[in-house]
């Protein structure tokens, strides 16, 4: 697991999951970097944090299904991508 820090941007797709990550946050560092509103490609609204990738924060965000997307950086992103792929292939 990384001990190092990234700085984390997260895509909320709805509202109603920007609202409750805004109210109940993932991680004390964390803010607002769009508001939730429409955008040329897309509604959402995106918060950064500046976290460990650890089991807890990858759960928290796996929590929230598709309502939540790892943007960057790209390492983190590929992070998710891994997990996922490997979840789906246990349900093939």
């Amino acid at each position: 697991a990384d001990s190092q820090p990234f700085t984390i941007i997260i895509r909320a797709k709805n509202y109603k999951i920007y609202k409750l990550i805004d109210t109940k946050k993932i991680h004390h560092s964390q803010e607002i970097v769009k508001p939730f509103s429409k955008y040329d490609d897309g509604e959402y609204g995106e918060f950064k944090v500046h976290v460990e990738v650890n089991n807890e924060f990858i759960g928290r965000i796996l929590q929230m299904g598709l309502g939540l997307e790892v943007i960057s950086p790209p390492e983190v992103r590929n992070r998710f991508k891994e997990i996922i792929q490997s979840m789906n292939k246990l349900y093939q």
